[in-house]
């Protein structure tokens, strides 16, 4: 046993003896079940088609999580539908966080609304970024080819300035509209 080795051990039977003086047993298990690692560990390429995923949107499509909130919500998730899928009703998230939907490959075909349409469809390849609101029902199809997107979840107020000052003018400019179409 290297020197390293040992003081490392050293080093955390007496974190432990201090814990166990100050914690509950669940807050110990906690602390033993999370891995620790002497040395940074190399860049890790996943490999996001060995990894479980779960079906949704009734079969059409696979949703595979990356990481989780402080709620055990999934908060970063890879959606992979198969070319000519497209879903069978509009949906919407509630929970109040916003989405990032990044398209990692494929052509996606998306838009807002209740009623899913293809004539409302907006074309976004590969590289494109969008920003879902909560509550906004939405669709999205795989016309073409496959598609994988990446989505990330995040309360609003966590989003970067930038962000927030686009959503502050898009909503603006929402709320214009609405006045203007709403007088006589």
């Amino acid at each position: 046993m290297t020197q390293k080795l040992l003081n490392e051990q050293i080093h955390m039977i007496a974190l432990l003896k201090h814990i166990v003086s100050k914690a509950t047993a669940g807050t110990i298990l906690a602390i033993l079940s999370v891995p620790s690692y002497a040395d940074p560990l190399p860049t890790l390429m996943l490999d996001i088609p060995t990894m479980p995923g779960k079906s949704i949107w009734g079969g059409q499509a696979t949703m595979t999580p990356l990481a989780f909130d402080d709620q055990n919500k999934p908060s970063i998730v890879v959606v992979r539908l198969p070319a000519g899928t497209t879903a069978d009703t509009a949906h919407a998230a509630t929970d109040g966080r916003i989405r990032f939907a990044a398209v990692l490959s494929g052509t996606m075909f998306y838009a807002d609304g209740a009623v899913v349409d293809s004539s409302k469809e907006t074309r976004y390849p590969a590289g494109s970024i969008l920003l879902i609101s909560s509550g906004t029902k939405h669709w999205l199809s795989a016309r073409k080819d496959d598609v994988v997107i990446m989505l990330t979840a995040t309360l609003p107020e966590n989003a970067a300035p930038a962000i927030q000052s686009q959503l502050r003018e898009k909503n603006a400019k929402r709320v214009q509209t609405q006045v203007v179409g709403d007088q006589p």
